[in-house]
Formats: C-alpha cells, sequence, structure tokens
C-alpha cells in the first residue's frame, strides 16, 4: 500500500516489524496506516517535511 503523506500531521507514531519490513503508522484522530512496500513514503510533520523517508530507507538504518 503506498499512500501520499499529509501535511497536517502533528502527531504520529511508528510501530516497526523487522521481519516483514512493514511500518504501521498512527496519526492521532485517523485510522491506522500500513506501508508495507520499500519505495513507499512514510508521512512526516510539518517541521520535517523537507525530510522524504520511505520503508526502504528506514529498514536498512534499522538493520545495519
Amino acid at each position: 500500500m503506498v499512500r501520499t503523506p499529509s501535511k497536517n500531521i502533528t502527531l504520529a507514531e511508528f510501530l516497526k516489524l523487522p521481519e516483514e519490513q512493514t511500518v504501521f503508522v498512527y496519526i492521532r484522530n485517523q485510522q491506522p496506516v500500513m506501508f508495507d512496500e520499500l519505495e513507499a513514503l512514510l508521512p512526516v510533520p510539518d517541521f520535517a517535511s523537507e525530510l522524504r523517508l520511505t520503508v526502504g530507507d528506514l529498514f536498512g538504518w534499522l538493520l545495519e
């Protein structure tokens, strides 16, 4: 599933599943969103709007 990140994120928590390389993003007052494609762009808060973080980037760092 690939979704475009929202520009109105105020709080997000990430639950990472390394064995499946899946990220669940929990945004206040919204349903959780699952990202499981390595090229999927993860949502970021407005203050980090220039950050382009993909699922592949995240797991690349975590699994080093």
